[in-house]
């Protein structure tokens, strides 16, 4: 190099700018939505990102001061309406599909209905009061040792 500056060292760090306005709300809002996606709450996932659209559109997330409108509060506006459009989509496909119950799969299904799940492996929860606990975790209980504060396997 010969003394003169390096080619993209300037950068544009406008999308930066736009996400550091109203960081507080932007992650609370961007973090219901990745833990509602994360629990297969589609309804009130697309909640939170109308929300986020609405707030952004107003300016309070995304923007330096309040503001109606505008070019970057419109085409946030357009993303968070994409996320929920998305949102919905997967709900009513997941309406469509026999197998599923409020996105889940049903509990009468099948082992094979599942997709990775063999049905040889499924446990059932007869002797357990908590429902959460299949067969490997019970006994892992059960042959738990206390002098050293972990389970067997």
């Amino acid at each position: 190099m010969s003394g003169g500056r390096r080619h993209g060292a300037e950068g544009n760090y406008t999308g930066l700018y736009a996400l550091g306005n109203g960081a507080p709300l932007t992650s609370l809002i961007g973090g219901c939505i990745a833990i509602f996606a994360i629990r297969n709450r589609t309804i009130p996932a697309a909640i939170r990102a109308g929300v986020g659209g609405v707030l952004a559109f107003f300016g309070i997330i995304h923007e330096g001061a309040p503001v109606m409108g505008g070019e970057r509060p419109t085409n946030f506006l357009i993303a968070y309406a994409m996320v929920a459009a998305l949102f919905v989509l997967k709900w009513a496909l997941d309406k469509r599909d026999p197998e599923l119950v409020d996105g889940q799969p049903r509990d009468d299904a099948p082992a094979h209905a599942v997709v990775g799940v063999d049905p040889a492996a499924v446990a059932t929860a007869d002797s357990s009061s908590d429902p959460l606990l299949d067969g490997t975790e019970r006994e892992a209980l059960v042959d738990s040792d206390p002098e050293e504060g972990r389970a067997r396997v």
